[in-house]
């Protein structure tokens, strides 16, 4: 069976391309900023000199056995961060974080604040918080000359929690617990039938995955409370919060992470066609009759889209066994 694929690509809310040499598209729920590369044979032809850094852009993609039946499915939208005048044409775009990126940098002390609180106030009604976050106390805080980007970074490095945008929202949650019904997505593994190009998964049980978490409290007099759970000779991962006397809650906020951290999951990825669509945080369920280990239904924690002459591919990254 022959299938079809088409770009379409919309700047500006004006301007079409048809035509592109490529398209390169990587998203994952562990990262803020998604990016899209574009290459187009003949850019001038196209647009002249029209376009300019800073335009919106969409793009679709459709994949189709019909000719005159598009399935086009948009793919990404964003900004054009960047153009790269060479042969071919290079549109270099970002998500949401490129609007974000340059608001005017903000000075100011908060002698106590929340999690939520600072978010909402830095990102108003842009932002949405997952049931699963916690409204950690924060304590004195202070910004200095940083954008609301630069200190979303900040914050999520320091409290692990999880932040990407889904057009101009952002979502900040947990791990594995961002989206409420994810829409779970059919790969069978096995010969002629299967739709997966190739895999390269190595199954783990989370009795194999040796973590500790660490959690660190730093009190208003400098002191420092520290609680580790987990592998001694785990891979490290630290976690820091303000004000938080009490050792019974920061082993708890420690077993909390270290339970996201122990899981049965996989490692590795697999590489499919342009069909089934698929976004990180969907669910890709994995059918084998002649190897039975690899079902399951497992978190896609990323996907890197590739379109052009080589063909339409997607390759899955996976994460945490959700059944």
């Amino acid at each position: 069976m022959a299938y079809i694929n088409k770009a379409r690509i919309i700047v500006a809310e004006k301007y079409e391309i048809k035509a592109v040499k490529s398209v390169k598209i990587k998203s994952s729920w562990r990262e803020t900023k998604e990016t899209c590369n574009i290459e187009v044979p003949d850019l001038e032809r196209f647009l002249g000199k029209n376009i300019k850094e800073g335009d919106p852009i969409k793009v679709e993609l459709s994949m189709s056995i019909n000719p005159r039946d598009d399935k086009f499915q948009e793919e990404f939208t964003g900004y054009i961060a960047n153009i790269k005048y060479a042969t071919p044409f290079t549109l270099e775009c970002e998500n949401e974080t490129y609007v974000w990126q340059r608001k005017k940098a903000v000075s100011k002390h908060y002698g106590f604040i929340t999690l939520k609180t600072l978010l909402k106030e830095l990102f108003g009604e842009a932002v949405v918080f997952s049931d699963s976050l916690l409204d950690l106390n924060l304590q004195k805080y202070t910004i200095k000359r940083k954008t609301p980007y630069q200190v979303l970074l900040k914050l999520k490095q320091a409290y692990a929690f999880t932040a990407y945008f889904k057009g101009k929202k952002l979502y900040v949650g947990t791990e594995y617990a961002m989206k409420e019904n994810p829409t779970t997505r059919g790969y069978a593994l096995d010969g002629s039938q299967g739709n997966i190009v190739k895999d390269s998964l190595i199954y783990k049980t989370k009795e194999s995955v040796k973590v500790r978490a660490k959690v660190i409290s730093v009190m208003p007099d400098g002191k420092k409370i520290e609680v580790t759970e987990g592998d001694e000779t785990g891979t490290e991962y630290v976690m820091h919060y303000r004000g938080i006397s009490d050792e019974n809650h920061l082993k708890q906020l420690a077993k909390v992470r270290l339970d996201k951290l122990k899981k049965d999951m996989v490692e590795g990825s697999v590489d499919t066609f342009g069909l089934p669509f698929a976004r990180h945080s969907d669910h890709a369920k994995l059918q084998s009759a002649k190897y039975p280990k690899k079902n399951g239904v497992f978190f896609i924690d990323s996907v890197d889209t590739t379109f052009g002459t080589a063909g339409f591919r997607r390759k899955l990254k996976l994460g945490k066994k959700m059944s």
